[in-house]
């Protein structure tokens, strides 16, 4: 098929590339015939809705990285006097800050 197309294109000097936009045209042609067999019904049925739910999969990652980041800072902001009370041992101050001291460590 291409080849002889390469082929002819060669001989008369026409230019091919004027023709590529014709296989899109192919592909939709391909996805329309699926779409008609029966027994892809339920696959289709499920592709489509994996594909409709990315929408609320990204507004609920966005959502729990904002919950996560608020209860780092609540955190971090909760133990700033736990850090500079002389009570406690430098070693205990110093594990608390090593696993809550910063956002991203809460």
């Amino acid at each position: 098929d291409l080849y002889l197309f390469s082929a002819a294109a060669d001989s008369r000097g026409f230019d091919l590339n004027v023709l590529r936009p014709f296989r899109f045209l192919r592909l939709l042609r391909t996805i329309r015939i699926l779409y008609s067999v029966k027994v892809l019904e339920k696959l289709r049925i499920l592709v489509m809705t994996i594909a409709a739910s990315f929408m609320a999969l990204f507004w609920s990652i966005l959502l729990l990285g904002i919950v996560m980041l608020l209860g780092s800072l609540f955190i971090c902001q909760s133990l700033s006097e736990v850090y500079a009370d002389e009570t406690l041992s430098l070693e205990t101050r110093f594990w608390i800050f090593k696993n809550y001291g910063t956002a991203n460590r809460a």
